[in-house]
């Protein structure tokens, strides 16, 4: 089991993970799509950005949470993960002698792995699938894609906000255009998301187009971004254009794959330490005070509509489970 306090970051658990997981197993984690120009530019986008220090500010107090409610929906079209075909991680999953030799030479990973299956849950059922797929999904044989629905407009998700009695979030935005028609669709927020690199290689980085959503959907909507966070300063710089809440995966998954729960629970921990660090040079106490004042120069490095679309940052009322 890896020591957790020796890793002090998201890239040493990234590190720990890769040493720990089969070569295929921590490829799906890790890789994006196709050539991960997507994947890559996600963190360049985000490194351009540069802080104004603030010094001899009272940051003895500071706040950095609150609490929501989220419900994501997925796009349809299929992903180019040429790795995961490479190790066997196909879909349905179809081992190759790649993905068995990989496995055989982390035989405390596999022991662990599958004597939990054999000793407290069973082998996965694919409960999840329509009843007509539970077994052809998995025969290694029928390539059947269940979960996609290549059909689906704007006009689905009006019925879903229709039905759905509480908040509606939809996920991918890479646009102001598909921002506003979200809204006008009945979401209740958006999430600025090209899934971390792992859908359309040639998707714009998150934090480029961030500005332009924005200013697209002003007040009338929350929203969200994910996609190339690794640091805590990552999360102060989307706070500061203008999103409400930032959501993060492959650090948890890393902390996960060293650690299990305690591995993920590390991770929130390093980003929450550098958060903290960050709000002490920039010099805010509290996630109300994040603004485009916190960047060092006014070019970006993300648009041309970021310096007229950015403005202080305010918290959301927290999504209710009655509302």
């Amino acid at each position: 089991m890896t020591n957790l306090d020796r890793c002090y970051n998201i890239f040493d658990l990234r590190e720990a993970a890769m040493r720990r997981l089969p070569r295929g197993i921590f490829e799906y984690v890790d890789k994006g799509t196709e050539d991960g120009i997507s994947l890559e530019e996600n963190r360049a986008a985000l490194q351009r950005i540069k802080l104004r220090t603030c010094f001899l500010n009272d940051w003895s107090k500071r706040d950095l949470g609150w609490e929501a409610l989220v419900v994501t929906i997925d796009h349809a079209p299929g992903r180019g993960r040429e790795h995961n075909e490479r190790n066997g991680f196909s879909f349905p999953f179809t081992p190759n002698m790649t993905a068995a030799v990989d496995m055989a030479m982390h035989p405390g990973w596999m022991w662990r792995v599958m004597r939990k299956y054999l000793t407290h849950e069973g082998m996965p059922t694919n409960a999840n699938y329509p009843e007509r797929y539970r077994f052809s999904v998995i025969d290694g044989k029928t390539r059947v894609r269940p979960q996609r629905f290549e059909a689906m407009t704007w006009e689905h998700i009006r019925k879903f906000s229709d039905f759905w009695p509480r908040k509606l979030i939809v996920k991918s935005i890479l646009c102001g255009d598909q921002a506003r028609a979200a809204v006008d669709a009945g979401a209740d927020a958006v999430v600025v998301s090209n899934h971390g690199g792992r859908a359309f290689d040639s998707a714009i980085a998150t934090i480029d187009i961030l500005p332009e959503v924005v200013e697209a959907v002003g007040d009338r909507c929350t929203v969200i971004l994910d996609s190339g966070i690794r640091r805590g300063s990552d999360i102060l710089k989307a706070l500061a254009l203008g999103a409400k809440m930032v959501l993060v995966g492959r650090a948890t998954l890393y902390g996960t794959a060293c650690g299990g729960q305690a591995g993920a629970a590390r991770a929130i921990k390093i980003l929450s330490d550098e958060m903290e660090r960050a709000f002490g040079y920039v010099g805010v106490r509290r996630i109300s005070e994040i603004g485009p004042h916190i960047f060092a120069h006014r070019d970006l490095g993300v648009g041309s509509s970021a310096q007229a679309t950015t403005r202080p940052h305010a918290i959301p009322e927290p999504i209710s489970k009655s509302a």
